[in-house]
C-alpha cells in the first residue's frame, strides 16, 4: 500500500500523501464510497482522474473516518458535518490530502517547464525576480503551486493571480516558506506559505490561522 507519508503542522492540521501507483481497479477495494461520491465517481472516463479520486478519499478515512467529502459550486472539497476544512491536490505521481480547523489550502506539481513558459500570465513584473538562472523550471512551478494554494485558502473564484495573489519574499535557507499578499476590494491581508520538493515535485500549503 503505497502511502507516501504525512506532515503534521500543529494541533488538527496536517497533509498526506500517497503515491499514485496502482490502477483505479485496484483502489477500488481499498475504500467505501458513500452515494453521493460514488455518483460523482462513475462521471469520471478518465483513468487518472478515477484513481486521483479514490486515493484522495482512502487519505481522508485514513484521518477522518466516516465522513465523505462534497463540492461546494465554487469547485473546492468540503467534508459533511466534520467541523473541519480540507483541501485536495494532485500530481501525476502523488495525490494529497490536507486538513485543518481553519481555512486552508495545498498544492502539489512536477516540476516542468510548463509554468516557465505561461509565467506571464500568473505573475507580475516583480515576481520574476524569483526566477533564477540555475533552475527556472523549478523556481516558475514553485511560484504556480504558491498561488493554487492560496486561491484554494480562499475558496473564491474570479481572482486574478498576477494581481491579487503576490509572492514578497522567499526564504530558502533554514525554513522554507514564503511571504504572501492577497489583495481583495481594496484590502490586503498578510500571510505565510510553506514549501518542499521530493522526487521532482514542489508541494505547497498554507493555513489562514487568523480566524
Amino acid at each position: 500500500m503505497p502511502f507516501r507519508k504525512q506532515i503534521w503542522l500543529g494541533a488538527e492540521t496536517a497533509i498526506q500523501f500517497w503515491d499514485l501507483q496502482e490502477k483505479h481497479s485496484e483502489l477500488e477495494y481499498m475504500v467505501q464510497l458513500s452515494d453521493s461520491e460514488q455518483k460523482y465517481y462513475n462521471k469520471f472516463t478518465n483513468t487518472k482522474r478515477k484513481s486521483e479520486f479514490l486515493a484522495s478519499r482512502i487519505l481522508q478515512r485514513k484521518v477522518i473516518p466516516n465522513k465523505h467529502i462534497l463540492y461546494l459550486d465554487t469547485g473546492a472539497p468540503i467534508l459533511n458535518e466534520s467541523g473541519c476544512y480540507i483541501s485536495i491536490a494532485h500530481s501525476t505521481e502523488t495525490a494529497c490530502f490536507m486538513h485543518s480547523k481553519y481555512h486552508c489550502g495545498v498544492d502539489i506539481e512536477t516540476i516542468t517547464s510548463r509554468a516557465l513558459r505561461v509565467a506571464k500570465r500568473f505573475l507580475n513584473s516583480k515576481e520574476f525576480k524569483f526566477i533564477g538562472e540555475e533552475f527556472p523550471a523549478r523556481d516558475a512551478t514553485l511560484l504556480w503551486s504558491a498561488k493554487e494554494s492560496i486561491y484554494k485558502m480562499l475558496g473564491r473564484i474570479g481572482i486574478d493571480f498576477a494581481t491579487q495573489l503576490i509572492i514578497t519574499s522567499i526564504e530558502t535557507s533554514n525554513r522554507q516558506h514564503m511571504k504572501v499578499s492577497v489583495i481583495n476590494d481594496g484590502h490586503t491581508a498578510e500571510y505565510e506559505l510553506s514549501y518542499t520538493f521530493f522526487d521532482n515535485q514542489v508541494v505547497t500549503w498554507i493555513v489562514d490561522d487568523k480566524i
